[in-house]
């Protein structure tokens, strides 16, 4: 395109665009979602949506109990595929951080994880075993990490509010700034947890910015504008 570009700041990220590029906007009068040309956009007329509030189905395919199981299972624990044993949902969490809660979910007391040179009465780290039954149940409808994107969608609010939660307190933290603002951010390697996780997001409403290994949560308070 050989001529000047038209331009929305975007607080030192410029969104540079072409007049005739097409822009999916929400007029501020009455919040119907239209297609305008870049030169048909007026400051303070219109806003440029994230994205739009997701229709939850009314029919879940995993409760939020196992929704939760399974957010858990893919971020601090494993699936167990042995050979000769049926495929076992595991998950790994410290005394410290949220072992009483994962247990009361699964309804199965963590034993001692040792190894590097601890003994069980040293060790804070636990080992949670799903029981099989419901392990059998989840793994039918997701059996291994790399459906995980394919099956978040179909969740009802409930079960995704469960699956989002679970994942958070596994791999998020929460920092408090200077001016006492609240910082969560939370990490994960590419691949498809870390995509589950942005579409929940994204599906839930929440705002956030993401690069390779790491999703910030923005405090916004209308998070799809």
């Amino acid at each position: 395109y050989d001529d000047d570009l038209m331009v929305i700041p975007a607080k030192g990220k410029d969104i540079e665009f072409t007049p005739n590029h097409r822009w999916l906007v929400l007029p501020k009068w009455d919040n119907i979602p239209r297609v305008l040309k870049g030169y048909q956009l007026k400051d303070n007329c219109y806003m440029i949506p994230r994205g739009l509030p997701h229709e939850f189905p009314k029919e879940s395919i995993l409760s939020p109990r196992d929704a939760a199981i399974l957010g858990w299972c893919v971020t601090d624990g494993y699936i167990n595929c042995s050979a000769g044993r049926k495929p076992r949902m595991i998950i790994y969490q410290s005394l410290k951080n949220h072992l009483l809660e994962i247990e009361a979910l699964c309804g199965t007391k963590g034993v001692w994880r040792t190894g590097s040179g601890l003994s069980p009465s040293s060790s804070l780290n636990y080992v949670v075993h799903v029981r099989q039954s419901d392990a059998d149940r989840i793994l039918d409808i997701c059996p291994a990490k790399f459906c995980v994107p394919d099956i978040v969608s179909l969740l009802d609010r409930p079960s995704a509010e469960a699956m989002w939660d679970a994942m958070f307190k596994a791999e998020g933290s929460i920092h408090i700034e200077y001016n006492g603002a609240e910082n969560r951010c939370w990490k994960q390697n590419p691949g498809p947890v870390m995509q589950a996780f942005q579409t929940l997001s994204v599906l839930l409403g929440k705002a956030f910015t993401a690069n390779t290994t790491r999703v910030n949560l923005l405090n916004n308070k209308k998070p799809y504008m």
